[in-house]
């Protein structure tokens, strides 16, 4: 049996030592040196890849750290120090260099907060709260396994012995602080895993079984409850989607290293799941979306991790920051990978989440859109129906604003996750969802799915809800003519007049220019796509921020186009990703026996290309009382809710989306 001195543990991250130290040498581990070098003058900066609340600002301890400090009034920032995240790169660096300063650190740094900070009921609010205890823990194992691959031993049996104490400390102690009322939360999945990670390293510590056994329930209640259908996780935000997805994937390594097939076998499923749509939320920059409480990062490492916990083949190493993700997360990697055929566009409607994701192709330059229309999801959600994202040719145009603090006393929190913060619509400079605070609302806006069409040379993308009811109800319509055009009709059908907003966010970097209805937009490589408003509305810029990462803002310009309604009626809008001169035009509507269609019922819009071709677009949104359905449309008759007739050299090809 393994005693508390000596800590011998089975293999986890490590995986082949022989190999891991070979890879060690040949990766560019030139950010993990860096901060292992401030960390050996107690100098703290979280700023990599993942860190949930990152903040760039370095904060030093000139003689002893204060494990309960608090930077700038929000205490994510000590939650984060005390998840000892930081462990690694000081273990990895001892391995890399052969220098001893950063073991002495490591050892320090762990004394230091063994000595002060052992009393988890004491300290429960401060640097025991549970989900930092799971993530420790984690981190703990992570870190004792690489430094056993030291050529001989780096810590003391009295260190040693301590530190096995406190693994034992600590997971009783989250064994004994959880309710049936955290079931819903991915803390309790990112808590847990880290006690069944401990269980397999102390398999022969006393009590190590019943963890394993506790835990390993607890992970799976947690994953059947919390993952949808469709394989999102249910808070609604995509940052805490890939932080369940990394949990379960660690897990599942070290359960598949130390053999325990039963668990393996229990979570695998839920993983793969998840990595399905992460494949399908993930834009051409490989860059995820700040939907709900998330930040921009990048997803290459951590989907090649899923890929080779799920014995997938990796079809691309990425770049350096990649490779030196999955190489922590997942150890020695194989440097090699998969050349895979060309694949089709592959489009995806997360139904059950309601989150539709369309692209031009699979290839890094592509065009590509994210429609949300779901329900809102913990206190992670935002109030961000309807809202799109849209990247052209592989660059970011309409972006989210992101989250940028949790702290409770900053209105800043609730302006981020406002529905003014997203790109969508606003009813009379009303939120259509009312929030309660940081994490609360106090009322919330019901959505309406309606059917999606996706992987077609014509894709159709929708979605309504009854957040202004009984005043209105609203809805946007997207067609997108691939690979380059969208039309939208934006809508209501309201109860008295009012006045529609229609807000976007440009990224960073993105400036526009307003000429009538019509605006450009550009980047620094040149123009983005060509707009245009067919409607009479007020067009303006403002400046604005959205926030990338958490405790970082960035400026801005959001366009603010404003419209009214005195009956029911949509707004459309032409957005030409291809920056053409087009001709646009809202031609008359004709019913079978020749009456003009008022546009309060169906909207057509007419965009020639050339001489040679041209789109019709018909949005049939309201029903019409005694109507005939036939339309006639420029001498073109047609039937339906939704069509698309395109023009090529006088031959007609139509289309009916619905």
């Amino acid at each position: 049996m393994a005693t508390e001195e000596t800590l011998t543990g089975l293999p986890t991250y490590v995986g082949d030592r022989t190999h891991y130290l070979a890879q060690l040498k040949t990766l560019d581990l030139s950010v993990i040196l860096a901060n292992a070098q401030r960390l050996v003058t107690n100098t703290f900066v979280f700023d990599r890849p993942w860190e949930m609340e990152p903040c760039t600002t370095p904060v030093r301890f000139e003689d002893t750290i204060d494990w309960q400090h608090i930077q700038a009034g929000d205490p994510e920032w000590m939650f984060m120090l005390n998840r000892h995240g930081f462990f690694p790169d000081l273990a990895i660096a001892y391995l890399a260099t052969g220098q001893e300063k950063y073991l002495i650190s490591l050892k320090a740094m762990w004394r230091s907060w063994l000595a002060t900070q052992g009393d988890g009921e004491r300290n429960r609010a401060t640097t025991w709260r549970p989900l930092d205890v799971g993530l420790r823990l984690k981190n703990w194992v992570k870190t004792l396994d690489i430094l056993r691959c030291a050529p001989e031993a780096a810590l003391e049996p009295e260190l040693t012995a301590a530190i096995t104490q406190s693994l034992r400390r600590q997971c009783e102690f989250l064994l004994n602080h959880h309710a049936a009322n955290e079931l819903l939360s991915n803390w309790l999945i990112l808590t847990f895993h880290g006690v069944y990670i401990t269980s397999l390293y102390l398999n022969e510590v006393p009590h190590a079984q019943r963890w394993h056994d506790e835990a390993l329930a607890l992970l799976h209640e947690c994953i059947t409850l919390q993952l949808q259908p469709d394989g999102l996780h249910w808070e609604q935000a995509f940052m805490y989607h890939h932080e369940v997805l990394i949990t379960l994937a660690e897990a599942i390594l070290v359960g598949q290293r130390n053999g325990d097939e039963a668990g393996v076998a229990l979570l695998r499923p839920a993983l793969v799941k998840m990595f399905a749509a992460s494949l399908a939320m993930t834009p051409p920059d490989a860059q995820q979306l700040a939907a709900g409480d998330s930040d921009v990062e990048r997803l290459t490492g951590v989907q090649n991790f899923a890929r080779l916990v799920l014995t997938k083949p990796l079809k691309t190493l990425g770049n350096a920051e990649d490779q030196r993700v999955l190489f922590e997360l997942y150890g020695a990697f194989p440097p090699t990978v998969v050349q895979q055929p060309h694949q089709q566009p592959e489009d995806a409607v997360l139904a059950t989440s309601g989150h539709t994701f369309v692209r031009s192709s699979q290839k890094a330059d592509a065009t590509f859109l994210h429609f949300k229309n779901g329900f809102v999801g913990s206190g992670h959600g935002h109030a961000d129906l309807l809202h799109v994202d849209l990247m052209v040719h592989g660059r970011p145009l309409l972006v989210d604003s992101g989250r940028y603090t949790y702290r409770v006393d900053d209105p800043k929190r609730q302006a981020y996750k406002a529905a003014t913060a997203h790109n969508t619509l606003i009813v009379d400079g009303t939120e259509f969802t009312q929030q309660k605070r940081a994490w609360g609302t106090f009322t919330v806006a019901d959505q309406v799915q309606l059917p999606q069409r996706v992987n077609q040379p014509i894709d159709l993308i929708q979605g309504m809800h009854l957040g202004y009811f009984p005043k209105a109800v609203v809805g946007r319509q997207i067609i997108y003519l691939k690979p380059d055009l969208f039309v939208f009709f934006d809508w209501a059908k309201p109860s008295a007049p009012l006045t529609m907003t229609r807000q976007f966010h440009f990224a960073p970097g993105v400036s526009a220019t307003v000429d009538g209805q019509a605006v450009t937009t550009r980047d620094a490589t040149g123009v983005l796509a060509e707009w245009t408003f067919l409607t009479d509305e007020t067009l303006r810029l403002a400046p604005t921020t959205c926030s990338p990462r958490y405790n970082q803002e960035v400026a801005t310009t959001e366009l603010i186009a404003t419209g009214s309604f005195s009956d029911q009626g949509s707004l459309p809008l032409v957005i030409d990703c291809q920056a053409r001169s087009l001709t646009l035009t809202s031609p008359t509507v004709f019913d079978m026996d020749g009456r003009p269609v008022s546009p309060q019922f169906v909207r057509a819009v007419k965009i020639q290309v050339n001489a040679a071709e041209d789109w019709l677009i018909i949005a049939n949104l309201f029903e019409q009382a005694n109507s005939r359905k036939l339309l006639v449309v420029e001498g073109t008759p047609v039937f339906g809710k939704t069509v698309v007739c395109h023009r090529v050299a006088g031959h007609v090809t139509t289309t009916v989306l619905q």
